[in-house]
């Protein structure tokens, strides 16, 4: 459900069940999965992928070209960069910076205003920040 307000872009799909808020942006052909949770004042850019059962909660920003995997939480004011890609069941804490291009794997944790530079990943076995 696209709450009135909203901005969609051309060519952006949101998918059956999914909830946008009226106060969100969605960028062009951008990608939201069905059952997605798109929080208010939340920015999806341009080409960004958010997947099935994804909550992206308020004032968080997802760059162009990033991938947001299934069951992913994002908390308040993330920043997620462009080309970044948080795999699945993956949580973003409030305030976390991930920048261009990081990977974050599957089933981690990057806390409460972390910040993840450019180009580095995280380890999902021990959650170290790696070049």
């Amino acid at each position: 459900m696209v709450r009135g307000g909203a901005r969609i872009g051309s060519g952006a799909i949101v998918r059956a069940g999914a909830v946008v808020h009226k106060s969100a942006r969605i960028g062009t052909d951008a990608r939201i999965g069905s059952d997605a949770r798109i929080g208010r004042c939340v920015v999806v850019e341009a080409d960004a992928y958010i997947g099935t059962d994804v909550w992206i909660e308020v004032d968080a920003i997802v760059r162009a070209d990033a991938y947001i995997g299934t069951g992913a939480r994002i908390g308040s004011d993330a920043r997620i960069g462009a080309g970044a890609v948080i795999h699945e069941s993956a949580r973003i804490g409030s305030g976390a910076k991930i920048g261009e291009n990081v990977v974050i794997p599957a089933n981690s944790v990057v806390v409460t205003k972390a910040v993840v530079p450019s180009p580095w990943f995280v380890e999902m076995l021990c959650g170290r920040i790696v070049r």
